[in-house]
C-alpha cells in the first residue's frame, strides 16, 4: 500500500508549539560564548591534570 493516495488520506500533523520563545540571534551568541569558554577551561584542566599526572611539574 504505497500508493499516493493511501497516503493522502491521513490528516496533516500540525506541529506543536513549544513553550519556549524562539530564540534571538543574541540569545544564541551568548550561548556560544559560554560553551567557548566551558570548553576552553575544560581544556586548561586536562593540560593541567596531564602535566600533574606526568610528573612535569613536581609535587
Amino acid at each position: 500500500m504505497n500508493a499516493p493516495e493511501s497516503r493522502r488520506l491521513a490528516p496533516p500533523r500540525k506541529r506543536a508549539r513549544t513553550a519556549k520563545p524562539r530564540r534571538t540571534k543574541a540569545f544564541l551568541a551568548q550561548l556560544r560564548r559560554q560553551c567557548r569558554l566551558a570548553n576552553d577551561a575544560d581544556r586548561r584542566d586536562n593540560w593541567r591534570q596531564f602535566i600533574h599526572l606526568a610528573g612535569f611539574a613536581g609535587p
